[in-house]
């Protein structure tokens, strides 16, 4: 037994037991702190990953259908073929001149024919060229991703179940894209980034007449 006097300094066992649990007490406050804090952080980032890739993605794939139908001697008259292929709501064929020789180039090294689709098995968006796909967006799910046409008033021209007629691919002068992917970006955490973009894009093409 430790007897303690009046007067007498220093520090009993009893003093130190309470002194650890409070120390490990705020140090277990502390490192659930820090731990929230770098979940929040990994998430943040993962968040600002998603946006930045969605964005890259949308903006490079506007930059190409634009293109769709381009012809540089008659930008307004492209050749046969030219133009909009085939097109349904997750999927969009389009076909331009880049090297303004009058011929598709189909080749996967320098192609002017270029598919994008949807594949719901890997929840994914690719971009198909000369036979090679290529992943331009993942985790997506089956619902987040959708291309929409429309006429020169502004019209919706709705694909059938076998996608876009020709007549209907001819009529189209504008088309929506629709991107939300989602995805969880730390094992650790139930919270989920997410994008969405929505943009429209003009075909060039079809911007001008036949002179």
């Amino acid at each position: 037994m430790i007897a303690r006097y009046s007067g007498e300094g220093g520090t009993t066992l009893v003093d130190m037991l309470v002194g650890m649990t409070l120390a490990i007490i705020v140090g277990a406050g502390a490192v659930t702190f820090v731990r929230a804090q770098s979940l929040a952080m990994r998430v943040q980032a993962g968040q600002v990953d998603l946006n930045d890739s969605s964005r890259g993605t949308v903006e490079f794939m506007t930059r190409e259908i634009r293109l769709a139908g381009y012809w540089a001697p008659n930008p307004g008259c492209p050749a046969a073929g030219f133009g909009i292929v085939s097109g349904g709501t997750q999927s969009l064929r389009i076909q331009y001149d880049l090297s303004e020789d009058n011929i598709i180039q189909a080749g996967a090294a320098a192609s002017e024919d270029v598919t994008y689709q949807y594949v719901a098995a890997t929840q994914t968006v690719q971009r198909v060229v000369g036979g090679v796909a290529s992943d331009v967006a993942t985790d997506v799910p089956s619902n987040a991703f959708q291309f929409r046409y429309y006429d020169s008033l502004g019209t919706e021209i709705v694909p059938g179940a076998g996608g876009l007629t020709a007549a209907q691919a001819a009529a189209v002068y504008r088309i929506g894209i629709r991107l939300e992917p989602s995805k969880t970006p730390d094992t650790r955490t139930t919270n989920q980034a997410r994008a969405s973009l929505w943009t429209n894009v003009g075909i060039r093409s079809r911007e001008y007449q036949c002179q």
